[in-house]
């Protein structure tokens, strides 16, 4: 069968989760939404208290592909059975992201690709004012480093004017 543009997105099934976890990651998923945009403005506060000398413009072009491979941190206490049922139960259930056999090695960090569940066909976030913190914040995802977003990417990083008296 030939590729269709409109085909709806097939992602993959969510995992099954006993009935309190689905009712847990439903209330943190609305929590999270309060934690995040709280995060968000502590971020702003912090790089001016930095003196972070860039700002990035522009906005994003739905092109979708941070939204199909977005890589998150797998640190290094990915070996304890607790931090990965956790990580799973955080990024699958109430992130609704899956994972993808995609891992990064890079300068001693190793990421891991998800996709979400959330992106449609229309390339719209089916969930957008529930959305996680690492998609509120993309592409800064590091706190005080330069961002460097795509070539693809709505966003581009521009130089903050600093006055001199």
């Amino acid at each position: 069968m030939p590729f269709q543009l409109d085909a709806p997105l097939a992602h993959p099934p969510k995992p099954h989760f006993a009935w309190p976890l689905r009712a847990l990651a439903f209330c943190l998923r609305r929590v999270a939404v309060f934690i995040a945009i709280i995060g968000v403005w502590q971020r702003v506060i912090l790089r001016r208290a930095h003196g972070i000398e860039w700002t990035l413009d522009g906005t994003c072009k739905s092109c979708g592909r941070c939204c199909e491979n977005l890589m998150l941190p797998s640190g290094k206490l990915a070996s304890w059975r607790i931090v990965v049922w956790l990580r799973r139960f955080w990024h699958e259930g109430v992130n609704d992201f899956y994972p993808k056999a995609m891992f990064i090695e890079s300068e001693g960090r190793s990421f891991q690709a998800y996709g979400c569940r959330n992106w449609t066909a229309e390339k719209t976030c089916a969930r957008y004012t529930l959305r996680p913190f690492v998609c509120r914040v993309y592409p800064a995802l590091a706190l005080l480093d330069r961002p460097t977003p795509a070539q693809h990417c709505g966003y581009r990083v521009r130089e903050r004017l600093r006055v001199v008296e």
